[in-house]
C-alpha cells in the first residue's frame, strides 16, 4: 500500500510539472518571443500607429500553436490584433479596459485564462503580460495559445503506461482530458475533492 501511494504521489508530481510546462511556461515563452520579435520594428520613431501591422503576421511562421495575439495600451485600446493569420483593421480593434485580463495585467503585470474555441476542438490558454516598450511606455501583450495537442491522450497514456487513473480538470471544473474519452467536456464539480482543490487554487496562476 505504501509503495502504491508513493507511486501515486510520484505520478501526481510528474503531472503537475508536465502541465505547468504545457499550460503556463509554453504560453509565457511565446509571449516573450513576441516581445523580442516586435522591438526591432519599433525603432527610428516608429510607433504602433505607424507600424506596418502586416509585417507582424510573419511571427506566426513556425508557431502554429499561436491562435491570435494583440497589443493594448494602458487605456485599454487595442493597437494591434493579429487573428486568423491576418492583421485586423482599425475599425475592428476594441477597447478592452473592462476585461478581467486587462485589469489583472495592469494591476499585477500578468494574467492567465483558459477557454475553448466555439467548436471545442481547441483548448486555449490566454496569457497577458505588461511590457515596457522603450520610448513608448507600458503596453499589455496578450496571446491565445492552443495547447490541445499537448493534452491529447495525456490521461490515457498514464493509464496504459503507469496503470493510474488520472483525469484533468480546468479552473472552471470541466474535464478537459480523461482516460475515458466520453467524459471529456463533462463537469467534475460533483467530486468533493475537485471543489476543494478549485477553492484552494483560486489565487494561483495555474488553472489546471
Amino acid at each position: 500500500k505504501e509503495k502504491s501511494l508513493a507511486h501515486q504521489l510520484e505520478i501526481a508530481e510528474r503531472v503537475r510539472v508536465e502541465l505547468r510546462e504545457v499550460a503556463l511556461n509554453r504560453p509565457k515563452i511565446r509571449l516573450d518571443e513576441l516581445y523580442v520579435f516586435l522591438l526591432p520594428k519599433l525603432r527610428n520613431n516608429v510607433t504602433f500607429d505607424t507600424l506596418d501591422q502586416n509585417s507582424l503576421v510573419s511571427f506566426l511562421d513556425g508557431r502554429d500553436d499561436v491562435h491570435e495575439f494583440s497589443i493594448i495600451d494602458m487605456a485599454g485600446n487595442e493597437k494591434i490584433r493579429i487573428a486568423a493569420g491576418a492583421a485586423m483593421s482599425a475599425s475592428a480593434l476594441k477597447n478592452m479596459s473592462r476585461e478581467r485580463y486587462f485589469r489583472e495585467s495592469v494591476a499585477a503585470g500578468f494574467s492567465l485564462e483558459t477557454a475553448e474555441d466555439i467548436d471545442k476542438e481547441m483548448r486555449i490558454v490566454a496569457v497577458a503580460k505588461r511590457f515596457i516598450v522603450p520610448e513608448l511606455g507600458n503596453f499589455i501583450f496578450r496571446m491565445q495559445v492552443d495547447i490541445s495537442r499537448h493534452l491529447k491522450d495525456f490521461s490515457l497514456k498514464l493509464k496504459k503506461e503507469e496503470n493510474e487513473l488520472v483525469f484533468l480538470v480546468d479552473g472552471k471544473g470541466e474535464i478537459i482530458d480523461h482516460y475515458d474519452e466520453a467524459q471529456i467536456g463533462a463537469p467534475a464539480l460533483g467530486y468533493d475533492f475537485i471543489r476543494q482543490v478549485l477553492v484552494l487554487s483560486e489565487d494561483d496562476d495555474e488553472s489546471y
